[in-house]
């Protein structure tokens, strides 16, 4: 007889480690985004040409706020831990 999915009790993971879990996620995905974002920057003439050659409207400034976008991303992500006040600080 196969047990019904709402008689199995509900695990919830807490404590240190996920709290370290958590940090680590952010801070990989947080840097993901500030890549992302710096890239943009970095190499915004070429992505401008190609935002023009798709028929975006104002390709270097489109590009821009794309980049400031990430980048503003990836400071709020890597920020959140300390905002929701996580013990791993």
């Amino acid at each position: 007889m196969l047990l019904a999915i709402e008689t199995l009790p509900f695990q919830t993971f807490d404590g240190l480690l996920a709290d370290v879990l958590f940090l680590a996620a952010c801070v990989l995905f947080g840097g993901i985004l500030a890549f992302m974002g710096l890239n943009h920057f970095h190499d915004l003439e070429n992505m401008a040409g190609y935002a023009e050659l798709k028929g975006v409207p104002v390709p270097t400034v489109s590009v821009a706020l794309f980049a400031a976008t990430l980048a503003l991303l990836a400071v709020s992500t890597l920020g959140w831990p300390y905002a929701i006040g996580m013990s791993v600080f």
